[in-house]
């Protein structure tokens, strides 16, 4: 029998920011994105500290995994951009004394 799934909380704050800082910040849902020039905004993150753990409502992604950890089952690694190589004709205001 496969045991039931407990769903996570942090203890403390310093806790929470470890763990924001080791998945939110890091989440393809929750990072900025250049191309769009927009963040996106996971509502997992807001829910955890809107609701209590008991409460139907409070996010069910967050859990403790296989290891013991606090895990965020919805995490998705960010996508790559590259950066743009500016155009050798274009002028530069910022550093105008300095060609490409």
């Amino acid at each position: 029998m496969k045991p039931a799934i407990e769903s996570y909380q942090p203890h403390c704050g310093t806790e929470g920011a470890d763990f924001i800082s080791a998945w939110c910040d890091k989440c393809r849902f929750e990072t900025w994105n250049p191309e769009t020039d927009k963040g996106r905004k996971c509502s997992i993150l807001s829910n955890t500290m809107l609701y209590s753990i008991t409460d139907s409502k409070y996010p069910r992604e967050w859990i403790y995994g296989d290891d013991g950890y606090p895990i965020c089952t919805k995490f998705a690694e960010p996508i790559k951009y590259e950066k743009k190589r500016a155009d050798r004709r274009t002028f530069d205001l910022f550093n105008a004394g300095v060609r490409l």
